[in-house]
């Protein structure tokens, strides 16, 4: 089941509609008795998007869903550590050390190659490249010392009463490096793959002063094996920046006494695979069933980054979309009306208002027109048959676009903007590209097009001002400046090149106006509710 979030953006609400649709699909599957589709769920918005911020969500929802939905199979805490004082496997690790590093790789490579098969083409390649070993003893001193080393290091810290041995105990690296007989046996095990040929690199770990440094090999080895480690031993032993330039300014000092000059092999560089896969999403895959038996959900998140007024999906791959409160964005600044144009016909205004000539608003309901248009014209070709999508816009009650629910607070904002005695001309060339239609406009446009129908709408009034509810005794017309700017502030900070400081009195000169004359605190949302129709 493809499902898209289209206007996703980024924050705390980000991901509130996905991880709804995961639940009801779950839930709906198994009040029915049958078995869980898989989900591949698109966050889209524009480009400039903080993704980073949403995909480092994602962790934090993967686990809300796992206990909700009771997967069985998370890890136990370990009281008796095996492997004390060490990090890796090393030479005097127990053997069940050792196995626990093989199984858990074996378990790890054989799953990515089990996805990759279901996920790829008939005969499709891969080319993957591994740090690995000669040897077949996975003791041996070419992948154990210079992870000996770094325990070493740490031990030292705990000596000089810096970190707690127990947490040193507890530490091991979620590394290994495999040996080529352990790849070929794991590719024929699994069975989807044929290996097709395999090199193998011998590269130096120390290349030399190439940044004019004059700094030891030593300190350019921990340096790269800081750039990796770094987070996992910052987040295991809390350590702050200071103790972490002396844990490396250690860690270099016992390179550069034991193995300065040695080298190792990255083995299985360019490993090809030949696979009989079929087509699939990648994400996040639960195995098993929860803890009453029922089905599991299997899911598979990804960003999409574009704008929505065209093609983002394949043909056919959708089967439900959601739209929250982005639709009222315009593609662009309305035709004529763009800041180039020498004639400004809607002076002293930033949007449609009482005084616009009738020009200024043809012009935003073409544009909206036009975008909204391509919108659905681009969904339909990628819904499958029967998809259905739900839209909310910021709308206006009136047929009129010059009434004041749709256009009053803008005009205020003009307000604020002329007392900043800014540019007048920049001004004059300032139109905000957005639009609220009527529900008239929006059933004209899916008539109008003939992909969809619409299968119901609903109207909600929410308040703009619902209350100190923070405590900090501001005014109506502060909250309401604040939810505006929130939305807001790229534009005139781009067109009007403001500055923080000219940025946060043009929002308290726009608050102070919203309190004086401003009392229509309500915004009406429109939900539509549309389904593919062929």
């Amino acid at each position: 089941m493809g499902v898209a979030d289209l206007g996703c953006s980024s924050g705390p609400n980000s991901l509130t509609v996905v991880s709804q649709i995961i639940y009801m699909v779950n839930n709906v599957s198994n009040q029915i008795g049958r078995h869980v589709v898989e989900l591949s769920i698109f966050l889209n918005d524009l480009p400039g998007n903080d993704f980073n911020y949403v995909f480092q969500s994602l962790p934090k929802l993967y686990q809300k869903l796992k206990y909700d939905f009771g997967i069985e199979g998370l890890e136990p805490s370990i009281g008796n550590h095996l492997n004390k004082e060490k990090i890796y496997i090393s030479k005097n690790s127990p053997a069940s050390v050792v196995e626990a590093y093989q199984q858990q790789f074996h378990e790890d490579f054989s799953l990515f190659l089990r996805s990759r098969a279901e996920e790829m083409v008939s005969k499709g390649r891969m080319v993957l490249s591994f740090m690995g070993r000669r040897s077949s003893d996975p003791r041996a001193d070419e992948t154990c010392d210079i992870s000996e080393l770094l325990a070493h290091a740490l031990l030292s810290l705990a000596l000089d009463g810096h970190l707690e041995k127990e947490r040193i105990d507890s530490f091991n690296i979620p590394f290994y490096t495999p040996s080529l007989e352990e790849v070929q046996h794991q590719v024929k095990k699994e069975g989807s793959f044929v290996v097709e040929c395999v090199d193998t690199v011998e590269m130096e770990w120390d290349v030399g002063d190439l940044g004019g440094l004059k700094e030891s090999s030593g300190t350019r080895l921990a340096k790269t094996f800081r750039a990796v480690l770094e987070p996992m031993l910052g987040i295991h032993f809390h350590l702050e920046a200071e103790m972490m330039d002396e844990l490396f300014r250690r860690y270099a000092k016992l390179i550069d006494a034991s193995c300065s000059k040695k080298q190792d092999w990255t083995g299985q560089d360019g490993t090809r695979l030949d696979s009989t896969g079929q087509d699939k999403r990648v994400g996040q895959d639960w195995t098993g069933r929860d803890r009453t038996g029922q089905n599991k959900c299997n899911y598979y998140i990804s960003g999409v980054p574009g704008s929505f007024y065209g093609r983002l999906f394949p043909s056919h791959t959708l089967h439900f979309i959601h739209s929250s409160s982005s639709l009222h964005w315009l593609s662009q600044v309305p035709s004529g009306l763009e800041p180039s144009v020498r004639t400004h016909l809607n002076k002293e205004k930033v949007y449609i208002s009482t005084s616009s000539p009738a020009s200024v608003v043809e012009a935003y309901q073409q544009q909206f027109h036009e975008d909204f248009s391509l919108f659905l014209r681009s969904r339909a070709k990628e819904m499958v048959a029967k998809g259905r999508m739900v839209l909310s816009f910021v709308d206006r009650q009136s047929l009129d676009p010059c009434a004041d629910d749709a256009c009053f607070k803008w005009e205020l904002l003009a307000r604020a903007l002329m007392s900043l005695a800014l540019d007048a001309q920049s001004i004059d060339s300032f139109n905000i590209p957005i639009y609220a239609p009527s529900l008239e406009e929006l059933q004209h446009e899916v008539e109008k097009i003939g992909s969809f129908a619409v299968e119901c709408v609903e109207s909600v009034e929410i308040e703009w001002d619902v209350g100190d509810s923070s405590g900090l005794n501001e005014s109506s017309g502060t909250r309401f400046a604040k939810t505006m700017r929130a939305g807001f502030e790229p534009f005139p900070g781009t067109h009007f090149h403001l500055d923080a400081k000219t940025m946060d009195e043009l929002f308290r000169r726009y608050a102070k106006i919203v309190d004086g004359c401003y009392s229509n605190n309500y915004i009406f949302i429109m939900l539509i509710f549309l389904v593919e129709k062929s």
